[in-house]
């Protein structure tokens, strides 16, 4: 049987970003990805707004989990901002506290949905202001 080409091969700067969710890839090989957000994931209203981003509230369509997904639009990052990008998730994976947690990364061609413990109540930096 003949294998089909690796499509992502070209577009490789989300081979480092994409991990959990069943299609992982790493530095050493390229595996395309099968999955997409939306077989998994329901977006929701936005919740906040960033330079190269969105994050809208979504909802896991088997379990009903909440998350907050930061979506990017990867169309018109530069390369520099996609190391800036794959470093940002690499740091998420490492931490371990009590305020958000990195749960799944899926890359698409276009997009890259990082998606976090979804917290309500407002932004921390407004309430933390407030209170001085």
């Amino acid at each position: 049987m003949r294998e089909k080409p690796n499509v992502e091969a070209s577009t490789s700067h989300s081979a480092s970003l994409v991990a959990g969710n069943g299609n992982a890839m790493n530095s050493e090989s390229i595996t395309p990805i099968t999955t997409q957000f939306s077989d998994l994931y329901d977006l929701k209203e936005e919740i906040g707004k960033g330079a190269f981003s969105i994050v809208k509230r979504c909802v896991h369509k088997k379990n009903q989990q909440e998350y907050a997904a930061k979506v990017i639009n990867t169309k018109k990052l530069t390369s520099r901002d996609f190391q800036k990008l794959e470093r940002e998730a690499r740091i998420c994976r490492k931490l371990t506290h009590h305020i958000v947690r990195l749960h799944d990364t899926i890359a698409e061609e276009g997009f890259h949905y990082l998606l976090f413990d979804l917290v309500t109540g407002g932004e921390l930096f407004e309430d933390i202001v407030a209170r001085e």
